[in-house]
């Protein structure tokens, strides 16, 4: 990414692939610069075609210099203005990204206009590992690149690093070990004044070639990108460990909540049938126990039995009197 265009971020995408290429790395670029897409041609490659072929749900890249190319350059007429609206640019990104066929691709570089352009908050939003950030010593250049380092700070973005391209010019001494510093020219401002950052220097070769050696930078970025991926992975693990004792805590509450329900049941169950056995249970009396019909019965049979006792006693006492008369 650049603040500002002019600061040779084609540049630095192509031979930072090329270089990763050359250690063993499988890589993907995609040229994402809708205004003037310029990869295919900095790498060498004539036919603008190469960079998209269409299959059926998915873009396929070309594999050409041991790469997977995509370019919107395939999509655009190449000697026509292109007068696309925001909206139409910013889809396009993520299609092209999400939508074309990778394959076992390890780092995808995508090379962005300069700014904050559709294009780039279009990429942002598809939250990339990190970014490499191109500008030059002018101060305008640092202007914009404070700008785009808010902006990246927003979506919470890492920088990987800081390019100064044309940092110094250098001429040719004569002097071949010369290391002198009064042979060198801070043309755009002085390239001291940037710690830590990658420092490129004004080279006609670069120009003409279009080829600059990046292999320190790129084992740097494979080890920055290392180290985040095992940030993140240690990040999601601490963050499994917690919701998984979060779920444990959970469960153990759970599991005491069931044990208080079941007791209450079986408290209930004793309850209820304490009051049915109550029900069954007739009310405890002195004497022996019968059915009321039958007693009725019996008391009725007794009353009658008494009251032919008594008739009988009756008829005894009439009858020595019947026996007296007739004397």
């Amino acid at each position: 990414m650049a603040g500002k265009g002019g600061t040779g971020k084609t540049t630095i995408s192509i031979n930072l692939a090329l270089a990763l290429r050359d250690l063993h790395i499988k890589v993907g670029i995609a040229d994402l610069d809708l205004t003037t897409p310029n990869v295919i041609k900095a790498l060498g490659l004539r036919d603008a075609s190469v960079g998209i072929n269409v299959g059926d749900t998915k873009w396929i890249p070309a594999n050409e210099l041991g790469l997977k190319i995509l370019s919107t350059a395939s999509i655009i007429e190449d000697d026509k203005p292109f007068l696309w609206d925001g909206k139409r640019r910013k889809g396009v990104i993520s299609e092209v990204i999400e939508s074309t066929e990778w394959g076992d691709t390890e780092i995808l570089i995508l090379d962005l206009p300069p700014g904050t352009t559709e294009e780039t908050t279009g990429m942002l939003a598809l939250r990339p590992d990190g970014v490499v950030m191109v500008t030059n010593p002018h101060p305008l250049a640092q202007f914009d690149y404070a700008k785009m380092v808010d902006l990246l700070n927003l979506y919470k973005i890492p920088i990987l690093k800081r390019i100064i391209n044309m940092a110094y010019f250098k001429p040719k001494c004569p002097h071949v070990k010369c290391t002198a510093k009064s042979h060198r020219y801070d043309i755009f401002g002085d390239s001291d004044q940037f710690k830590d950052s990658y420092k490129i220097p004004l080279d006609q070769e670069i120009a003409k070639t279009n080829r600059v050696n990046l292999d320190d930078l790129a084992k740097e970025l494979i080890e920055k990108l290392r180290e985040i991926k095992i940030k993140e992975i240690k990040k999601s693990e601490a963050k499994e460990e917690v919701m998984t004792t979060q779920l444990d805590a959970a469960k153990a509450e759970l599991d005491k909540t069931n044990k208080k329900v079941e007791e209450l049941k079986e408290k209930l169950k004793k309850e209820n049938e304490k009051e049915e056995n109550e029900k069954e249970e007739p009310p405890a009396t002195t004497g022996v126990l019968m059915d009321q019909g039958l007693a009725s019965k019996i008391g009725t049979e007794k009353d009658d039995k008494k009251d032919k006792e008594k008739d009988d006693k009756k008829d005894e006492v009439k009858e020595p009197i019947k026996k007296d008369k007739k004397k």
